[in-house]
C-alpha cells in the first residue's frame, strides 16, 4: 500500500495496461459496455494518482526534511537549518552553528540516502544512511578549502507532528577537522568529538 502512496508510476502503468486490454476487448467484441469499463478504469487510475499526490507519507516527510536541511546549509542559513533540528539535540545544533560560522558552503549535494524506520504501525524514529559532497570555502568565501565527500547516519524523531534531526552518527570524512572514522562505531557522536 505504501508503494501506491509514494510513487504514482505503478497506478499509471496498471491503468494504461488495463485500458489497452479493454481497448483490445472493445475492438474484438464491439460491445459498448466496454467503454463504461474503460471510463471506470480511467477514473480509478486518476483517483489513485490524486490520492498519491495528496497523501504525504513519513518517507516523503523525511526526504523533504533532508532536502530542506541541504538547502539551508548550502544557503549558509543557520536559522533555517536550526529549525530542522530538535531543540534537545544540543550537540547537533552547536556543530551546525560552528560549521556555518567557520565555513561557507557553496555546494551541498546528497548523492544517496536510504531511509529506515523503527518498527511499529506509527514509527516515531527514523534513520537516514546518506552520502554526499560539500564544496567549502573559508567564511568570506574568497579562499576555497576544497570539495569533500562523506557519509553519515542521520537520526530523526517525530516531535509535535514534525520530523526533526536528533543526531548524526558514523560521520566519515565530511568536514575538515573531524578525524575520519575507519569502521569504528562509537556510542558517542562525532559531533561530541568535534566540539
Amino acid at each position: 500500500m505504501s508503494t501506491l502512496l509514494e510513487d504514482p508510476l505503478p497506478a499509471i502503468v496498471c491503468g494504461v495496461f488495463a485500458e489497452f486490454v479493454l481497448l483490445v476487448v472493445l475492438w474484438r467484441t464491439g460491445r459498448g459496455m466496454v467503454l463504461g469499463w474503460m471510463a471506470g478504469t480511467a477514473f480509478l487510475t486518476g483517483a489513485l494518482v490524486l490520492i498519491e499526490h495528496l497523501v504525504v507519507t513519513d518517507h516523503e516527510q523525511i526526504e523533504t526534511a533532508m532536502e530542506s536541511l541541504r538547502a539551508a546549509v548550502e544557503a549558509n542559513d543557520a536559522d533555517a537549518a536550526l529549525e530542522l533540528i530538535s531543540p534537545a539535540a544540543q550537540d547537533a545544533r552547536k556543530f551546525l552553528s560552528t560549521s556555518l560560522r567557520r565555513y561557507r558552503f557553496s555546494q551541498v549535494r546528497i548523492l544517496d540516502q536510504q531511509i529506515s524506520f523503527d518498527s511499529g504501525p506509527q514509527p516515531n524514529a527514523a534513520q537516514v544512511a546518506a552520502s554526499g559532497i560539500v564544496l567549502i570555502a573559508d567564511h568570506s568565501g574568497a579562499n576555497p578549502i576544497g570539495q569533500f565527500g562523506g557519509a553519515a547516519t542521520v537520526h530523526f524523531q517525530r516531535i509535535d507532528g514534525r520530523w526533526l534531526l536528533t543526531d548524526v552518527t558514523d560521520l566519515r570524512q565530511a568536514i575538515p577537522g573531524l578525524p575520519p572514522k575507519k569502521g569504528e562505531r562509537s556510542s558517542k557522536s562525532p559531533m561530541h568529538q568535534a566540539i
